[in-house]
């Protein structure tokens, strides 16, 4: 149970994408992540040093550092060494000399792609932080934008796969339209002006680092506005309740999903 302190900052604070998303599997789910947040994976330590490079590189200096080679932390000249290193660093986020690499691959496969590049130069607003009060449930929300522009919003994605099927699975599986929708709507109803379109920019991990643009259909779009809507109105009826159930406690009915039968 949460204290009343806890809930009125739920009530208060505005709530983002990476955290609404917890809803789709339960409200419990969602208040554990609030409560303790998880911590970064290697993956996420990747995207981001990807972002940097993509969107803002002229600050990758200042906020990352590769680490150095021959380091046996096992040691005590290596523990010596690493807390040298660490110290010199000053608070930048530490990658691995193959992250590196990794990173700088997918950054010059992007900058190669005349659709990916042509779709960023007309974005240039770079991780740009919004806030808006939502109109379906007056509940204050929050973003940060990978890019944008008068014409469309971006979203740059590392995948596996870039391709048609796989990306559209990776959409369906992570919620991706429902990031769209809520990130469009967040322009609109924060007076940022009004950006219809939606791009993806999906870049594959491993080489050759595959490229692929995916604009939004409406009727992507549409499902994605009802997925973000209905997860709001999870978050309102739980903070005003007080309570973040888990899965229901029942015997339940399952099958094969659509595309499976």
């Amino acid at each position: 149970m949460l204290t009343q302190e806890q809930i009125k900052e739920l009530q208060t604070h505005p709530i983002s994408w990476s955290r609404l998303k917890f809803y789709d599997k339960s409200p419990a789910h969602f208040i554990e992540a609030w409560l303790n947040p998880p911590e970064e994976t290697p993956a996420m330590t990747l995207g981001r040093a990807l972002h940097c490079l993509v969107l803002e590189p002229d600050k990758f200096e200042a906020r990352y550092v590769v680490a150095p080679e021959g380091i046996d932390r096992r040691t005590k000249e290596g523990k010596a060494a690493w807390a040298a290193f660490v110290e010199e660093s000053k608070g930048k986020t530490v990658i691995t000399a193959e992250q590196m690499e990794q990173a700088q691959g997918m950054a010059q496969a992007i900058a190669a792609s005349n659709a990916a590049s042509r779709a960023l130069a007309m974005c240039p607003r770079r991780e740009h932080a919004i806030e808006w009060e939502d109109f379906a449930t007056s509940l204050p929300c929050k973003g940060v934008i990978d890019a944008w522009g008068e014409q469309w919003a971006i979203d740059l994605k590392t995948t596996d796969d870039a391709g048609d099927r796989a990306f559209a699975r990776a959409i369906a599986n992570y919620g991706y339209h429902g990031q769209a929708a809520f990130y469009l709507d967040g322009l609109a109803q924060g007076s940022h002006g009004h950006v219809q379109n939606f791009l993806f920019i999906a870049v594959e991990k491993n080489p050759p680092h595959g490229v692929r643009v995916f604009s939004c259909s409406p009727d992507l779009l549409a499902t994605g506005r009802q997925l973000y809507l209905k997860l709001l109105g999870r978050h309102a009826e739980c903070v005003a309740a007080g309570e973040w159930p888990g899965y229901p406690d029942a015997v339940e009915p399952i099958n094969l999903p659509a595309w499976a039968a």
